[in-house]
């Protein structure tokens, strides 16, 4: 495999214009691996890291030599970060358009006029008050006039919505909830020869001592291979704007997705029941 990623290496070279860390030059990779999907799948996930390394090895030193090295350090953590932001949930009342149908008008933004019973008209003052019969000028005798507050159309506008809708009285028009209890976090799924971050995943994995600043982190770019990342939630209580080491191994099960990122296998909501 090595020396078919070798091979491959050489080929592909020249088509990657950035290569000032292999982040980089994994970037342009994927775009390339993007078009080809069926033949970059064929040999899968690995192949696709051995290939981004081995090309930055090509475009900086012009051998393989720091590019074999890196591969035979390589080690696989995913890592943890948060801000202890609150997590927020589509609201099941509105689904989440921070409106709702009014109840009063069924949505139809108009009810039965009150004056009238939805009538339209309502007994002539004249006639009953005088006990005018046959001449009355207001009815033109016919004992009923139209309804003023609905003009005669026997509905008025609902004075409880707005065009039959009215603010989602649960979230109050936001279209989402706070959950108090759970708080947002990122994943990173990274690809490290850097032996300073393996001692440190090794040593505090699953544990609720972090291995660094995340500002720390990003600051050692260079050092490893980001191969994916991912939000999700969960009622976990750590360190704002710390890095925490949750899994890590030699060879991870990994697939190429679609955009040709690379996930572990494992990769759905991990326990953290540990952090506790």
């Amino acid at each position: 495999m090595d020396q078919k990623a070798k091979k491959v290496a050489q080929v592909l070279q020249n088509s990657i214009k950035y290569f000032d860390s292999v982040n980089e030059v994994f970037f342009g990779l994927r775009q390339i691996a993007q078009e080809q999907p069926d033949y970059f799948n064929h040999f899968g996930a690995d192949f696709l890291i051995k290939l981004a390394i081995y090309i930055y090895s090509l475009k900086t030193t012009g051998d393989f030599k720091l590019g074999e090295k890196m591969v035979n350090n390589l080690k696989f953590a995913q890592l943890l970060t948060t801000n202890n932001e609150s997590f927020f949930s589509v609201c099941k009342s509105c689904g989440g358009f921070g409106f709702t149908k009014c109840e009063r008008c069924r949505g139809y933004e108009v009810i039965e006029c009150p004056n009238c019973d939805g009538n339209g008209e309502v007994s002539c003052e004249w006639c009953d008050e005088y006990d005018i019969e046959g001449g009355c000028e207001e009815c033109d005798g016919k004992e009923t006039v139209d309804c003023k507050e609905c003009q005669g159309d026997g509905v008025i506008d609902c004075p409880s919505c707005d065009k039959g809708e009215k603010v989602c009285e649960k979230c109050e028009g936001k279209g989402e909830m706070e959950d108090q209890f759970e708080v947002v976090y990122t994943i990173y799924f990274i690809a490290t020869w850097n032996k300073k971050i393996q001692d440190l995943c090794e040593l505090r994995v699953r544990t609720l001592e972090p291995l660094m600043s995340d500002q720390t982190f990003y600051g050692l770019n260079d050092e490893y291979l980001q191969l994916d990342m991912w939000d999700s939630s969960a009622p976990i209580d750590i360190e704002n704007n710390k890095i925490y080491c949750i899994d890590f191994s030699d060879e991870p099960k990994m697939f190429l997705k679609k955009n040709m990122f690379i996930r572990p296998m494992n990769s759905n909501i991990p326990d953290l029941n540990y952090m506790e």
